[in-house]
């Protein structure tokens, strides 16, 4: 099965400026078919696991001048074993030493986590790496208090969640509850022009969805720095 990396846009809903991207892994076949890749992450081993991370990181870092010439983020979802991969390393051994335009997206199962032991992960991790993104909070998951176990830098809100919530007369009553923990709201599966006014006249820091083109990270050069 082979694998190859794409890249989302995050935008700011308001000057639709290009703020970042998120990477994501696609699986195929010899048969072009797709696999989910929460299906195949989850069926590696804790070696394969780290073996993946090292492989993003080194084609993120193929990118460096795109990303810091154009002063655009990066974020990388990481899982527990990626996150504890990366702790254990030494510090002049860091897979991203010198890469400051990198964030963390702390991934889905490391929600399902016994608390101590999420937050011992987390807490070490903020330590060692500075900032580190909560990712799919409204997912079912993970809520408002799981933010109390550390100090995130940026809080993306669910794409389900965020559905749900546009379609109600009043959406996203508890939004300041999100705000006094985090100043940095995304909102994840925006895909029309409406949902994409909701994101402005809430104020949030950035946007992602279909409304806005993705690509592969090798061809990173061709994505659009502007979206209006």
């Amino acid at each position: 099965m082979k694998q190859f990396f794409i890249v989302e846009p995050l935008v700011d809903p308001v000057s639709m400026r290009l703020r970042g991207v998120e990477i994501l892994t696609r699986f195929q076949d010899q048969y072009g078919k797709f696999y989910p890749p929460d299906t195949v992450i989850q069926s590696m081993s804790n070696e394969e696991r780290c073996l993946l991370l090292r492989e993003q990181v080194t084609a993120i870092k193929e990118k460096n001048d795109f990303f810091t010439k154009n002063n655009l983020l990066c974020s990388l979802n990481v899982n527990r074993d990626m996150i504890e991969c990366i702790n254990r390393t030494p510090e002049e051994d860091c897979l991203l030493k010198g890469m400051n335009y990198v964030r963390l997206e702390i991934s889905e199962s490391l929600a399902t986590c016994e608390l101590h032991t999420r937050t011992k992960l987390i807490e070490a991790l903020c330590t060692r790496f500075g900032k580190v993104w909560l990712d799919d909070l409204g997912a079912g998951y993970c809520d408002i208090s799981m933010v109390d176990a550390s100090q995130y830098e940026l809080i993306k809100i669910d794409r389900e969640y965020f559905w749900r919530e546009a379609k109600k007369e009043q959406p996203f009553k508890g939004l300041i509850l999100y705000k006094n923990k985090c100043n940095k709201i995304v909102f994840e599966g925006v895909e029309t022009d409406e949902q994409l006014e909701l994101a402005r006249r809430l104020e949030v820091w950035g946007v992602q969805g279909y409304l806005f083109n993705s690509c592969k990270l090798i061809d990173i050069e061709s994505l659009a720095l502007r979206y209006d």
